[in-house]
């Protein structure tokens, strides 16, 4: 089991992080270690944010969203009324598989998206994309006065804070 990457898109459906772990026995990424960053993983930060994988990535992320939503018998929240109990309701996406990889998905309700890619025999890792969100995301980057939460289109998440403690996050996950 592996994690491979991380995926934040905004509600602008913009990538705003993206991050690649390098393996044992991979080539590394050109974002390799130096000597103040000696904690991080190996792997690429924020180089794949304009690849066309990541807006493959957000295109399935949204097309599969849709459907899961769509499938379901229509609820109150159609109607514009939400509640705690009508958003229960609603038919989330968690992951999809294909036959190389797994998406877990984690969406809030002010729009940014979070995705890992992991191997196919991976078990679900919503539980810790929410953690990540709520522990990580909010206190480095929503909280911080001196990290924009808003992005534009080409911006990214560049704050340490928020690197450091993902990475150091990374390695409790069993799956990683």
């Amino acid at each position: 089991m592996a994690i491979y990457s991380y995926w934040v898109f905004d509600r602008h459906c913009n990538c705003v992080y993206s991050r690649e772990w390098s393996r044992p026995g991979s080539q590394t990424s050109n974002n390799q270690l130096d000597a103040n960053k000696q904690s991080r993983i190996p792997g690429s930060i924020n180089q794949k944010n304009s690849d066309p994988k990541a807006a493959l990535l957000f295109g399935a992320l949204f097309s599969m969203r849709k459907i899961a939503i769509s499938l379901v018998k229509p609820t109150e929240s159609e109607s514009g009324t939400f509640s705690g109990e009508t958003i229960s309701k609603i038919n989330f996406l968690r992951s999809y598989t294909t036959n190389k990889y797994k998406c877990h998905f984690y969406e809030t309700l002010s729009g940014f998206k979070f995705a890992f890619l992991s191997d196919t025999n991976t078990e679900d890792l919503h539980e810790f994309l929410e953690e990540i969100y709520m522990k990580i995301f909010m206190n480095c980057v929503v909280r911080n006065p001196l990290s924009q939460a808003d992005f534009k289109a080409g911006e990214v998440i560049k704050n340490e804070s928020f690197i450091n403690k993902l990475d150091a996050y990374m390695v409790t996950i069993p799956a990683f």
